[in-house]
C-alpha cells in the first residue's frame, strides 16, 4: 500500500511541475515582446530610447537617456516628446520622471495605452539641441 501511496504522490508532483513548465513556458510567448533600444544623435547630444512596456491595455512607456558635453538640456519633455502610431493615432503624454536641465537627463515618459492593432509606432522627439527625430519600432 506504502509503495502504491509513494507513486501517486510522485506522479502527482511529476504532473505539477510539467503542468507549471508549460504555463510558464505560454505565458512567455503570449507576454509583451521585448523590445531592443534605439540610439541616435541629435546636434551634439546622444539620445537612447529603451521601450519599457508597450501594451493596448496598459501606459506605454519609454526610458529616455540624454547625455552631451554642450548645451543645457532645459526642456519639458512631456511637450516635445510625441508618440503616434503608423495609422496616424496620436497618444497622449501622461508624465514624465526625468528631470530637466544639466548635461545629462534620464527619465521615463509614459503615454496612453496603443489602440487595438497598433503595429508600429513612432517616438519623436522636436527640437533637441535644434534637430527633431523619431524612433520607430514594430510591435507586431
Amino acid at each position: 500500500m506504502k509503495s502504491i501511496m509513494k507513486k501517486i504522490l510522485v506522479i502527482a508532483l511529476v504532473l505539477i511541475f510539467v503542468i507549471t513548465g508549460v504555463f510558464l513556458f505560454i505565458n512567455k510567448l503570449l507576454g509583451e515582446k521585448k523590445i531592443n533600444p534605439q540610439t541616435k544623435t541629435f546636434g551634439r547630444v546622444d539620445v537612447v530610447v529603451t521601450p519599457k512596456q508597450v501594451s493596448t491595455s496598459k501606459p506605454v512607456v519609454f526610458e529616455l537617456s540624454l547625455n552631451n558635453h554642450a548645451i543645457n538640456l532645459d526642456y519639458n519633455f512631456r511637450d516635445i516628446v510625441k508618440l503616434t502610431d503608423i495609422k496616424g493615432n496620436t497618444y497622449k503624454a501622461i508624465s514624465w520622471t526625468g528631470g530637466s536641465g544639466g548635461h545629462h537627463v534620464d527619465g521615463e515618459i509614459s503615454f496612453e495605452p496603443l489602440k487595438k492593432n497598433a503595429r508600429n509606432i513612432n517616438l519623436s522627439l522636436q527640437g533637441i539641441d535644434g534637430v527633431t527625430d523619431s524612433f520607430s519600432f514594430s510591435i507586431n
